[in-house]
């Protein structure tokens, strides 16, 4: 069984917004290599969010069925953590459609290191998938040599269309302390672009998934 058709089965359909893909307050900031970045401040939340867009025309069914992979089998992911020397995240816990991760971030002097506590969940959606992370500070106790980040989010949504699979990834995160907001915004945009670049050069990998897909 293909693993869209065995995620419809084991997972409820998450309902998403269009919100965040096609609403209004989107403004685009920059093309690089084919990803579109774009900005806006949400008024109500007073939040600052980027997010990352890139279409695929070729062989979009078999990107689409690669992401799922990634997300759901394990093999996958032992063969890519298995290729990085120097792992910056630890698995804590890990169910059928979810899974608890703790990561530290090196900040620059004389900043404070941070770290993050994230769930990561995963659903299928009408003719795409979802990989939802927020940041869940209260799961693992505080290290007394980091800060520990409050709030962070991350949205991943791959969805066929008509000739083609778009990949969404939308991102927003609050350091906490003493960190410029000209710093917080200018990594939040390299965070959603190397974030589209890495996640194709992962699809494109494909020793990943040889004997899986």
């Amino acid at each position: 069984m293909k693993p869209i058709a065995l995620l419809i089965l084991l997972f409820p359909l998450l309902l998403l917004s269009q919100d965040w893909t096609t609403g209004e307050g989107w403004k685009k900031k920059e093309v690089i290599d084919s990803i579109y970045i774009f900005t806006r401040t949400e008024a109500q939340m007073a939040l600052y969010e980027v997010k990352s867009v890139l279409t695929l025309t070729h062989s979009p069914e078999m990107y689409l069925n690669r992401f799922v992979l990634l997300h759901t089998d394990p093999r996958v992911e032992a063969r890519l953590n298995g290729r990085q020397a120097e792992r910056q995240s630890e698995l804590l816990e890990q169910g059928t459609n979810f899974k608890y991760i703790y990561r530290k971030l090196p900040m620059p002097f004389p900043l404070k290191d941070r770290d993050v506590v994230l769930k990561q969940e995963v659903a299928p959606m009408p003719n795409g998938f979802v990989v939802k992370t927020f940041s869940t500070p209260e799961y693992k106790p505080e290290v007394k040599s980091y800060m520990r980040i409050q709030q962070m989010t991350g949205i991943w949504v791959v969805k066929m269309e008509v000739g083609h699979l778009q990949i969404a990834f939308k991102f927003h995160v609050d350091p906490g302390g003493d960190v410029p907001e000209s710093m917080v915004r200018n990594n939040m945009s390299r965070t959603a672009l190397s974030s589209m670049t890495r996640m194709l050069e992962i699809l494109n990998d494909a020793s990943l998934f040889q004997g899986i897909e």
